[in-house]
């Protein structure tokens, strides 16, 4: 087995000098199955988004790149490349991850879309990158900026057709030995290649020996991946109970440098109020001393008067209090008195139907000591008189 990468320019507008009337609607178009672009296929799926965009956003923002560096309609605007594998291959969920991660690092905020198409006979993604506002296109094709260096020292065509030839290679070296090396796949496909028959066999040997190897790497790693989640939630878990015991401490901390701060505020407060009522107070006997006889008497007077107004004042407050505890003791009073009499008249009523009781028991224990004094007198018919004096008193 062996790998497959392969990248191309578009331009808005397909170039009249070439044969080609690929274009970025139409390669987008056809990445986005869209029904005017896939003749040539009878099922088609939708394709999988697998990272960034849809491929039709991706030809938006390359078209709106060419229009704010003022790109020619015919000039690159767009990247499109395609990864591919055989029909046969095992890890393929694996070796598209490790190749999206390969284009990140290789691209950056560049890459704009990876897509998987499922309804063909290889599996495989295509990707699209679009440069960045005031870059040139040829830094994202290594093949097109090897030939234009060599254009711009006016080198033959054929040794800028041999640079740009020599560029791929690179490219496609690089990308093996990241991704398709780990799996076992070769670097180039099933093509004539003049090679001796033990450098052959060599290289299907180490093939093979990739290959074999492949199963214990994809577990190695899934269990890497695992241990490494455990560690993260571990290690999350760990730094939130830090942070929220750093967190208690710092409020810790902080409400006692406010109660140190309040504390010392309000000494101070009281240290400044002290001061300030002797001040007062001395400034006050200067100002007085200073005052003729009769301004001094008048002060006195003053001061005398408003004396009496402060202890009426309190006095007031102070009777007002009281009446409002005479009040709230009397309401207290009157709801014990209340309370007493609803218990008083039920003991009342419970004492009077004991006393029925009783009175009902006496009645009942007469009629038993009548019956028992003259139950020989009884023995007569019930249909014989009996006198007067031996019957039942009412």
């Amino acid at each position: 087995m062996y790998q497959f990468i392969h990248i191309s320019s578009y331009s808005s507008q397909a170039s009249k000098k070439s044969s080609s009337t690929a274009c970025v609607k139409s390669i987008v178009s056809e990445a986005d199955r869209k029904p005017s672009y896939i003749h040539h296929m009878k099922e088609v799926d939708a394709p999988v988004i697998l990272f960034g965009c849809s491929p039709t956003a991706a030809g938006d923002l390359a078209e709106a790149w060419g229009k704010q560096n003022k790109i020619r309609k015919d000039g690159h605007v767009l990247l499109a490349g395609v990864i591919s594998v055989n029909a046969e291959f095992a890890h393929w969920d694996d070796y598209k991850r490790d190749c999206i991660e390969w284009l990140q690092d290789k691209y950056g905020d560049q890459l704009k879309s990876v897509v998987e198409h499922t309804d063909e006979g290889h599996p495989h993604m295509h990707f699209f990158v679009v440069p960045r506002d005031g870059e040139r296109f040829d830094g994202l094709h290594e093949g097109e900026k090897a030939r234009n260096e060599f254009r711009a020292l006016k080198q033959r065509t054929t040794d800028q057709n041999f640079a740009y030839i020599a560029a791929m290679k690179t490219f496609q070296t690089n990308f093996h030995s990241a991704v398709s090396a780990g799996y076992g796949l070769a670097k180039n496909g099933p093509k004539r290649r003049r090679v001796s028959r033990s450098a052959y066999l060599a290289e299907k040997e180490a093939v093979n020996i990739v290959s074999a190897a492949t199963l214990d790497k994809t577990s190695l790693i899934e269990q890497g991946r695992k241990e490494r989640t455990g560690i993260i939630e571990q290690t999350k878990r760990e730094a939130e109970q830090y942070r929220l015991d750093n967190n208690k401490l710092a409020d810790a901390a902080i409400q006692k440098r406010m109660d140190e701060a309040t504390a010392k505020n309000q000494q101070e407060a009281a240290k400044v109020k002290r001061q300030a009522e002797i001040l007062g107070r001395q400034q006050g006997q200067k100002s007085f001393e200073r005052q003729p006889w009769v301004k001094k008497f008048r002060a006195v007077i003053y001061g005398i008067i408003q004396l009496g107004n402060n202890q009426l004042e309190r006095l007031r407050q102070q009777l007002i209090t009281s009446r409002f505890q005479v009040d709230s003791r009397l309401a207290a009073a009157k709801r014990e008195i209340a309370e007493m009499a609803a218990e008083l008249a039920s003991r009342e009523k419970d004492v009077r139907h004991i006393s029925d009781l009783y009175e009902s028991v006496c009645k009942m224990n007469r009629d038993l000591n009548w019956e028992a004094k003259h139950r020989s007198s009884l023995t007569f018919s019930e249909s014989a008189n009996v006198p007067d004096h031996f019957k039942k008193p009412r």
